[in-house]
């Protein structure tokens, strides 16, 4: 019952002064969104895109932008470029046919001097796919270890398509999973 969001990210945002352009939630399992009320009532300029559906409760609370394959956009010489979910995977997700964890908003960041790859809980079939037309791209410097490192996820083609420097999993403390 706790909110992250009111709990460490308002009070992070207060400290350091921060604005938030833009906010990126993967998809729509607590563990993505969860906190995302308190962030909107203190970030309301900030732009929000997500693969969260039409009927999401957030959507009654926040206007929120679809991410999609090939939205891009550059701010202070970095590059954001979205690589996932497809309008082809929306249609699917719209047809019962999608888990939401397919549906994870996939951004690469680009700088002069180094790359990084957020995949959300991505599953394998979903990153071979991606790996596929990954495979003649740059290396990344930093991978956000999809789904938290799970069995279900970080399939090898997806790690010999990105060839990660480094491999950051986001775990809790005690967490079961």
């Amino acid at each position: 019952d706790s909110d992250a969001g009111q709990r460490v990210l308002v009070p992070l945002l207060r400290a350091t002064g921060e604005r938030l352009d833009t906010l990126v939630l993967s998809h729509r399992d607590t563990d993505h969104t969860g906190g995302a009320q308190a962030v909107f009532a203190t970030q309301p300029q900030a732009l929000v895109l997500s693969s969260i559906e039409d009927d999401h409760p957030l959507q009654q609370v926040r206007s929120i932008g679809r991410c999609q394959a090939g939205q891009h956009w550059q701010w202070d010489g970095v590059t954001f470029e979205m690589l996932h979910p497809s309008a082809n995977d929306y249609a699917q997700a719209a047809a019962g046919q999608r888990k939401p964890n397919t549906m994870s908003c996939v951004l690469r960041i680009r700088s002069a001097d180094a790359s990084a790859l957020l995949l959300g809980d991505l599953e394998a079939r979903q990153e071979r796919r991606l790996a596929a037309e990954l495979a003649q791209a740059e290396p990344v410097d930093v991978l956000l270890v999809p789904h938290h490192g799970s069995r279900t996820s970080s399939s090898p083609q997806l790690l010999q398509a990105t060839r990660p420097r480094w491999g950051w999993i986001q775990a809790g403390y005690r967490n079961r999973f």
